[in-house]
């Protein structure tokens, strides 16, 4: 058990602790050894018998090496010899201050121990055996704060001036009660009639409650019958909740299905811009096919009539052909006759005109070829120009509409630019102030936020202050009223009213301190005023702090102390307006630390001077060693931040308090509905800047479309316009 529990080697017989090695023949190379002591929880039975508490077993384990090197284990787990001794001293087992084991050797120094010690640091076998069986805390020490025989004997002065005082109560109570048995045996007779009285109207009473029994029977089973339309209405209703529930959700999915379809619409509506523009250029294109495709169809129609003009020229032909067969077979035989006779005539006449016939065939010859080449080339050229001058007529007339059509489409994307123009000022003007209103919001919101935060936590301290002051008993309002109105002015007030502490210190200071709720007075005298006052009114009991017999504390406290690891001792962390009631809290708090954990509680508490130490969550170490803490719940709100019950004669009244909590709370309320505004307000102008932006974006794509198309709108009306006046 030593060993498991850190003791050196020398203590447990050895020098070092490889010696605790097994050695033997058999096991000649044995590297370490673990001993393991097992603790468990038990609650004891009648007899000998005890039953396992679960789950409160635990193994505490050491091993030792070959090389003088150990290692502690709890419950398996790797732990350092600090683990090891708090979970030991949280069960009662103080491996420090060893009074729980008892080695062979120190029996010796124990007996030879002085009977008691010579100073405050010395250990003598009567503070040896107060220690083991606890009675140390009952000795008086200023220095940590203890005194409690003294306060069971003021308690025994107390109990006995009580006593006394009942007691005399209790014999003027019987001189009273002999004088009062003859009117107490008139007082019988008056009641045994009235008891005879009671019994008939009780009786009369009875035969009323049966008949309203019978009725209220009636009525619960009506009350039933609603019972049951009740349960059927609330099963309806608790359907229709969870329709409403289940539609509600679908409407959420419904809302979220509709942002995306809403971000697909700009996506759709950007590519249904890009897709309109095409179409517009599209239908332009299709309505010159269209012109180019009618005018096809007329020249078509035009072609065809001349086919059929054409077809039909053979059939009337022919009928010619056959009319001129017809006079040729006439005249054939005539001109055979005649061309005889020409021929004849001929050759008289080329016999007679030889010379004359052969100067006119050259000259003949010559005119017949001069007027031949002429009319063709005339007839040619005149041919072409016509030509050309029908082609350039239709290219002229086309060139014409398409200038009308190019003025007008100018005109029209002119007037939609002004328009995309403005709208593009207006809008980025408008995006400008939303920008700028929102900007605006977004650093008065964080301000607001800041100054609401802060608001409400001065309004729930000033709230908690005021329900404290409000929750008081009876006998504080009673003795501080006395006090307003002149009849005891020696109260200063409850103890915790008379000092401010920091909100981080709530907690320790409304645990460590139980005396927060005793009233302060002056003297001794003012104290048995306000008990006497107490009991001739039947108030109540309250407990008091008299200055006077605590000057002597103020040197006490004034004496520089030195803590361990420099803690603040909770005392000192008291501000008070009148330095006369300093005592008070001393004679309450003594040198109490304030430790930030248990940790360093522990640390601090068992170190070579015990002293009595406060964490900031209120878990507590007497000096004695008992620990306390724990709970879902922390005592706080015993003390505020400042004064709250000034020392003078006049009290302090909670009027103003109330105006200004009132005043604070429609602050409160002015600042939430004006945070609430700034996120509505920034909600709409996000959604007016992305929208605004959006447009405008859109707005300058088509402004540069419009732009680029009215540059080839011109270009092309410059084209136009030349061909037309050269046409």
């Amino acid at each position: 058990m030593l060993f498991v529990f850190g003791y050196r080697a020398t203590k447990i017989r050895s020098k070092k602790i490889s010696v605790l090695l097994h050695k033997s023949e058999n096991h000649q190379n044995v590297r370490s050894c673990t001993v393991e002591v097992h603790f468990i929880k038990i609650n004891d039975l009648p007899g000998d018998d005890y039953e396992k508490i679960p789950g409160s077993k635990l193994v505490i384990a050491r091993t030792a090496f070959a090389d003088n090197t150990s290692f502690y284990t709890i419950n398996g787990k790797r732990s350092q010899f600090k683990d090891v001794a708090n979970i030991l001293r949280s069960h009662g087992i103080d491996l420090v201050h060893n009074r729980f084991l008892i080695l062979q050797g120190e029996v010796e120094q124990i007996a030879m121990m002085k009977p008691k010690a010579q100073t405050e640091h010395d250990t003598g076998m009567l503070e040896y055996l107060e220690d083991i069986i606890g009675t140390t805390r009952y000795k008086v020490n200023i220095l940590h704060s203890v005194d409690p025989i003294h306060k069971l004997g003021t308690k025994l002065e107390q109990l006995t001036e009580e006593r006394l005082e009942r007691l005399n109560r209790m014999k003027v109570a019987e001189k009273e009660r002999d004088t009062l048995k003859e009117p107490m045996s008139e007082a019988i007779e008056f009641l045994t009639i009235e008891n005879k009285k009671t019994v008939v109207q009780n009786s009369r009473y009875q035969k009323q409650i049966f008949d309203l029994e019978n009725k209220l029977k009636a009525l619960e089973k009506e009350k039933e019958e609603h019972d049951s339309k009740m349960e059927e209405l609330k099963e309806k209703l608790k359907e229709a909740h969870e329709k409403r529930t289940k539609k509600e959700k679908e409407m959420n999915v419904k809302h979220k299905e509709i942002e995306s379809l809403r971000a697909q619409k700009e996506k759709l509506s950007e590519a249904f811009r890009l897709i309109e523009n095409r179409a517009t250029r599209l239908k332009e294109e299709i309505s010159q096919t269209n012109k180019r495709r009618k005018k096809a169809i007329e020249a078509k129609k035009q072609e065809e009539a001349k086919i059929i003009e054409l077809e039909a020229l053979p059939a009337k032909n022919s009928k010619e052909i056959e009319e001129l067969t017809l006079v040729e077979k006439k005249l054939v035989p005539e001109r055979e006759r005649q061309q005889t006779v020409v021929e004849e005539a001929v050759v008289n006449l080329q016999s007679e005109t030889k010379e004359l016939q052969d100067s006119k065939d050259n000259l003949s010859d010559q005119l017949i070829g001069l007027k031949r080449d002429k009319y063709d080339i005339a007839k040619a050229e005149l041919d072409l120009y016509l030509s050309n001058e029908q082609k350039e007529i239709a290219k002229l007339d086309k060139l014409k509409e398409n200038l009308q059509k190019t003025v007008e489409q100018l005109k029209k994307r002119k007037v939609e630019l002004a328009d995309l123009d403005l709208k593009v000022s207006a809008g980025e003007q408008q995006l400008e102030a939303a920008r700028t209103e929102l900007n605006s919001i977004k650093a008065k919101e964080p301000k607001a936020l800041q100054e609401l935060h802060r608001l409400r936590a001065t309004l729930d301290e000033k709230k908690s202050s005021m329900q404290a002051r409000t929750s008081r008993s009876k006998v504080l309002d009673f003795i501080m009223r006395q006090k307003q109105e002149g009849h005891l002015p020696g109260v200063f007030g409850r103890l915790g009213d008379l000092g401010g502490i920091d909100a981080k210190y709530d907690v320790a200071i409304s645990t460590a301190c139980g005396a927060l709720d005793h009233i302060v007075v002056d003297t001794i005298q003012t104290g048995m005023a306000c008990v006497n006052a107490l009991k001739r009114n039947d108030v109540g009991r309250a407990n008091f702090i008299a200055l006077e017999k605590q000057e002597h504390l103020r040197n006490v406290y004034r004496r520089p102390i030195k803590t361990p690891e420099n803690v603040p001792r909770l005392f000192d962390l008291i501000t008070v307006e009148d330095d006369r009631v300093r005592p008070a809290f001393y004679f309450a708090l003594r040198d109490t630390l304030v430790a930030d954990d248990l940790q360093q509680s522990i640390r601090v508490a068992y170190g070579a001077t015990r002293f009595r130490v406060v964490t900031l969550t209120g878990e507590i170490i007497e000096t004695s060693g008992t620990m306390s803490g724990g709970g879902n719940q922390v005592m706080r709100g015993r003390m505020g931040r400042s004064v709250a019950i000034a020392t003078s004669d006049q009290l302090n009244t909670s009027s103003g308090g109330n105006v200004n909590i009132g005043s604070m709370e429609k602050r409160v309320a002015e600042l939430q509905e004006t945070i609430s505004g700034y996120h509505r307000r920034q909600a709409q102008l996000e959604d007016t800047v992305a929208t605004l932006s959006r447009n405008i974006e859109r707005w300058k794509m088509d402004c540069e479309s419009f732009k680029f198309e009215i540059e080839v709108i011109f270009v092309i009306q410059k084209y136009l316009v030349s061909e037309t006046y050269t046409k």
